[in-house]
């Protein structure tokens, strides 16, 4: 009796959407004013398109084909056993046949191999056919092709026994115009199951790969290959399995680039440990992370960034959608840990990412919304044309920005990033920026990037700007700590166009070359006082009110000379005393602080200036303030 046992189920992995690519690569040069009046509309429907959940994301491109293999039963598989180049058949003899090495199955079934097979696997059955192969403790060496070789059948689905050891490996070298070239290789959707292991060894290029949808839902997968680890043409989905890649090539990718609702990678379950030479995760389209536990070294990771003029080994890379909504991922990079030509989402995942250029970049919009980011060595550790910033814990080391809103987003872009909106089913619009809007802390023109922080704690360390826009920058809410910059030539915060802190705690300090950047707005005062003589990094501080209760307490990580603070909890014009490793620096009276009038090398703002002498040890805490412990 045969069966069908294909069937698309999306709750085990879901279908994903495409967002085309909404701009060109980012940079950090200002678009010009002309430029910017072009891109609002882009950046506007970009930015919404960032903040689409998941499943929004995945909705509309075409569902990836799961092969159901729960409904396999043993005492119906026809039984193969493997020795040298031929095979004893006990079952549906006449669609097995073996020739000098070569084993054909021409029908649909269930088929469970064992033993040792010099030679290959060949599966050429109807289009319309079902195969079930059950790897039951077989080892398949070929010397001339794919160990496993799909060449004709509608799905097949390739089971691990359970307490079964398999392993497969094929010929050193294909020509150049093979068209079976991975160790698996399947021309019809592959689904990849059970509770045994598979040990993949790719001599000769990648080790699977399907034309149509490659899908990996259990099993325990070595795979070691001189090319790409897992290739899903269509598309790639991860819903359980231990997986183990170590490759020449990518880790993981999914290369249809000519169909919008294709070339998408999904990953909802299981543990993913990659070792690429190249990009760990390539998407053409889109990339959607919902859960599993994710290790990538790219490239040889960021102590090896700049070695090759040739390539950019990054840990995610996506021509359209990148969202994070679950799991943990640890990304070393050579290059960008995370590359979107279209936006980035993060909503509810760990990620924890090294990177020898970006952490987190997105050429259009970027959107933080909950979960951790912890950048622990970047060049830069977020940039997009839009940032938004609503919730979180976020941690970035930079030797250059911290957060930079950069780039450009073109027209053509702006056409497919509406299309890609509609598409979705998202509704509603971000605000346009003001291309016009007055020239900045910066000095140059409002470029039409955005970098708003509205939620979230975010402590940041950069040795250019912290904060850096070449359009606005807006603070309204969360915990911020800045510590930076290191040099001279950058600020806390610098903007293009309007700078706003109304909202949430903000924390500097740093290096006062050119002045914080910081001015409040609204009711939200601050203090800002510059130290006689510099500190070192670790030295901790200590924020007082008049009545000796500790308002803020922090340590920063760099040197600086310089100290902000701006928070609801500070009242406008009273007094607070500002200690140094326990000694008194300064004291200051709250009001506005406005940082075009403090100017580079300023005193603190709303009176008073730097106390001589040093003041006795630290304060005892005192009634609470915005900030406690290390910030």
């Amino acid at each position: 009796m045969k069966r069908s046992f294909t069937a698309t189920i999306t709750a085990i992995v879901t279908s994903t959407a495409l967002l085309a690519a909404c701009g060109s690569a980012g940079g950090t040069a200002a678009t010009s004013t002309s430029q910017a009046a072009g891109t609002s509309t882009a950046a506007s429907v970009s930015a919404t398109l960032a903040s689409l959940t998941g499943a929004e994301v995945l909705a509309s491109n075409s569902d990836l084909t799961v092969v159901d293999t729960s409904n396999w039963a043993s005492d119906e598989a026809t039984r193969i056993v493997a020795s040298g180049e031929t095979a004893e058949v006990e079952g549906d003899t006449a669609s097995v046949s073996v020739e000098d090495g070569t084993l054909t199955i021409t029908e649909a079934g269930i088929y469970a191999l064992s033993g040792d097979l010099t030679g290959q696997v060949v599966i050429a059955a109807p289009d319309d056919a079902t195969v079930i192969l059950v790897l039951d403790g077989i080892r398949i060496d070929s010397q001339t092709s794919a160990a496993i070789a799909v060449t004709g059948a509608d799905d097949v689905g390739l089971v691990l026994a359970d307490g079964t050891e398999n392993a497969v490996s094929d010929a050193s070298s294909y020509a150049e115009d093979a068209e079976i070239d991975s160790a698996i290789y399947s021309e019809a959707d592959l689904t990849i199951a059970g509770t045994g292991s598979l040990t993949v060894t790719a001599n000769g290029n990648d080790a699977i790969s399907s034309k149509d949808d490659l899908v990996v839902t259990g099993g325990v997968l070595t795979i070691r290959s001189v090319d790409d680890g897992l290739v899903g043409k269509d598309a790639v989905g991860v819903a359980g399995g231990t997986i183990t890649i170590d490759s020449a090539g990518d880790g993981v990718k999914a290369s249809q680039d000519e169909d919008a609702e294709k070339g998408y990678i999904t990953i909802t379950g299981g543990t993913l440990d990659i070792t690429a030479s190249d990009d760990g995760l390539s998407a053409a389209t889109d990339v959607v992370v919902s859960g599993a536990e994710v290790s990538i070294l790219a490239g040889g990771g960021v102590t090896a960034a700049g070695d090759s003029a040739e390539s950019s080994p990054k840990g995610v890379d996506a021509g359209g959608q990148v969202v994070f909504e679950g799991g943990s991922i640890t990304i070393d990079a050579a290059d960008d840990a995370v590359n979107s030509a279209g936006t980035v989402r993060v909503d509810g995942a760990t990620l924890q990412l090294a990177t020898g250029d970006d952490g987190l970049h997105a050429d259009a919009a970027l959107v933080v919304a909950s979960g951790k980011v912890d950048v622990t060595s970047a060049v830069e550790g977020i940039e997009s044309f839009d940032i938004a910033i609503n919730g979180g814990e976020i941690s970035l080391v930079t030797s250059d920005d911290a957060i930079n809103a950069a780039g450009e987003i073109s027209d053509a872009s702006s056409a497919a990033a509406q299309e890609d909106q509609a598409s979705a089913g998202a509704t509603g619009e971000s605000a346009a920026v003001d291309p016009q809007g007055p020239g900045g802390q910066g000095g140059d023109a409002d470029g039409g990037q955005s970098l708003v922080v509205t939620g979230g704690t975010i402590t940041a360390q950069a040795g250019g700007d912290v904060f850096d826009s070449n359009g606005s920058l807006t603070i309204t809410g969360g915990a911020v700590s800045l510590f930076g910059p290191t040099s001279n030539d950058n600020s806390m915060l610098d903007a293009n166009g309007e700078l706003v802190v109304s909202g949430g705690t903000v924390i500097g300090a740093g290096n006062q070359g050119m002045g914080t950047g910081i001015s409040t707005s609204g009711d939200l005062v601050g203090i800002e006082v510059s130290l006689a003589s510099g500190a070192a990094a670790g030295v901790e501080v200590v924020v007082s009110d008049e009545s000796g209760g500790q308002v803020a307490r922090f340590t920063p990580t760099v040197a600086f000379s310089v100290i902000v603070l701006a928070s609801a909890t500070l009242s406008d014009g009273a007094t607070y005393t500002v200690r140094v490793g326990g000694a008194v620096v300064g004291t200051a009276v709250a009001g506005a602080i406005d940082s075009a009038e403090a100017g580079a090398g300023a005193g603190p703002m709303g009176g008073g200036g730097p106390t001589a002498g040093g003041g006795p040890g630290g304060e005892a805490p005192g009634a609470g303030g915005p900030l406690s412990g290390q910030g």
